[in-house]
């Protein structure tokens, strides 16, 4: 009888143990199968940039924070030119491209509009030589851009023009990338130039005394960094672009209130040091609108269509931004997220 019981308490106890293995087996399955459907269920989008560089941080920052996969989208963030990204766009191979020169071919009528920006202003800093304490001072001097009519030199030239100096007072030369205009700058061949953000980080820890003298967002209001999508997807798929509006303006925000967060990506994307990453980040500050995160003012939009009309051979006046933009998602996210639109174009009043 004894030895009944013991070998039945023997079974129960075996079966037990066999029981908790059964379930830890059938849990852990059931757990790798809810991740094997969520990563299935991820929408896999194209997102290209003409170039992998500072000014496209945030989209690291959505991707880095797990912003596009809280949307169930998995985005793939090709280096493409603008020149064979816009084919890959209207082919559906595209799903956003950069805006810039999205904006452009629908001032011709290309069905594409443009739905976020990073930063509602350009992000060059305008930096001179430690001797220099004013743009008044760059009379007669060697002023660097990286490319003759290229959107760098057109906005230095802005600059000096809002303060008083004609190009006839200064002499303007062509250097190139930031880096060998950061070095002319150190020996004394050219006295200012437009840098971007980063690069003005780097210059800071080479030249001592170096000096901002201006910021171009105060002159070049026009929308900087951001993305076009074709009507038709606009159309078809309107939650899927939302979803995508959403993740971007996430991280739009969190760059601009948490700036450590964002410089810590920028570390490891571009492999920079803490303190340049932190201070090339606060540099864009001025550049995101704490007021329309991912939006542009109507003034902004304006110059744009002015600025590039004549390159692309239509009338400023017959270019209607409405033709070229849609940020009727970006109201809809922004309203969802508590963000209080204020002063940017189609903010409600």
């Amino acid at each position: 009888m004894r030895s009944a019981v013991r070998s039945g308490r023997l079974d129960l106890y075996r079966w037990g143990r066999f029981g908790q293995r059964f379930f830890s087996l059938s849990l852990l399955l059931v757990t790798v199968l809810l991740f094997s459907f969520s990563v299935w269920a991820q929408t896999r989008i194209v997102q290209a940039i003409p170039t992998k560089s500072f000014g496209y941080l945030p989209l690291f920052v959505a991707q880095e924070n797990g912003f596009y996969r809280d949307e169930s989208l998995e985005v793939i963030a090709p280096v493409v030119r603008s020149a064979a990204a816009l084919p890959g766009l209207l082919s559906g191979e595209i799903h956003f491209a950069s805006a810039e020169s999205g904006m452009r071919v629908a001032m011709r009528g290309t069905p594409v509009k443009a739905i976020i920006f990073y930063y509602d202003r350009a992000t060059w800093i305008f930096m001179a030589r430690p001797e220099i304490r004013s743009i008044h001072d760059l009379n007669g001097k060697n002023i660097a851009v990286n490319t003759i009519g290229a959107g760098a030199d057109l906005t230095t030239r802005e600059i000096l023009r809002s303060y008083g100096l004609q190009e006839k007072n200064y002499n303007v030369v062509a250097l190139g990338q930031d880096s060998q205009r950061i070095l002319a700058l150190m020996k004394n061949q050219i006295q200012a130039t437009l840098l971007n953000p980063d690069s003005a980080a780097v210059a800071e820890t080479q030249l001592d005394g170096i000096k901002r003298l201006a910021h171009s967002g105060d002159i070049q209001k026009t929308p900087f960094s951001g993305f076009v999508v074709t009507e038709k997807l606009l159309s078809e798929n309107r939650p899927l672009v939302k979803r995508f509006v959403r993740a971007t303006l996430k991280a739009i925000v969190l760059s601009r209130e948490q700036p450590q967060v964002a410089a810590r990506v920028a570390e490891k994307t571009f492999g920079m040091k803490p303190e340049i990453a932190l201070s090339a980040v606060r540099n864009t500050v001025p550049s995101i609108s704490a007021k329309d995160p991912g939006g542009f003012t109507e003034t902004g939009i304006s110059q744009f269509i002015l600025q590039n009309a004549k390159q692309v051979g239509v009338k400023a006046e017959e270019v209607r931004i409405t033709d070229i933009a849609d940020l009727t998602l970006l109201r809809e996210v922004q309203k969802e997220l508590g963000i209080s639109c204020e002063g940017g174009y189609g903010c409600r009043k």
